[in-house]
């Protein structure tokens, strides 16, 4: 689950679209991940995120306790960048 403030921003550019994740990049290489912002089962104001969240994480080590700073880069485009602390 993400705080509700930022994925009601989300929101906005429509429930069930695809989002990209562009992370840092690794060999050079920039990495992107796909998830779509779904309703929640059972808990009726929030929104959560499925898709490529368990490859990021494989991707780039993270562990529980983890930091990573999330920035929507374009509404229009459905893109958010991550930085990892």
């Amino acid at each position: 689950y993400m705080p509700a403030e930022f994925t009601h921003t989300m929101a906005k550019a429509g429930i069930n679209n695809t989002w990209y994740v562009i992370g840092p990049p690794i060999d050079r290489l920039v990495k992107y991940f796909r998830f779509k912002l779904i309703p929640s089962i059972g808990r009726e104001t929030e929104l959560k995120i499925g898709g490529h969240w368990q490859k990021l994480c494989q991707t780039y080590d993270l562990k529980e306790g983890s930091s990573i700073t999330m920035k929507i880069k374009s509404m229009a485009e459905r893109t958010i960048q991550i930085a990892i602390a």
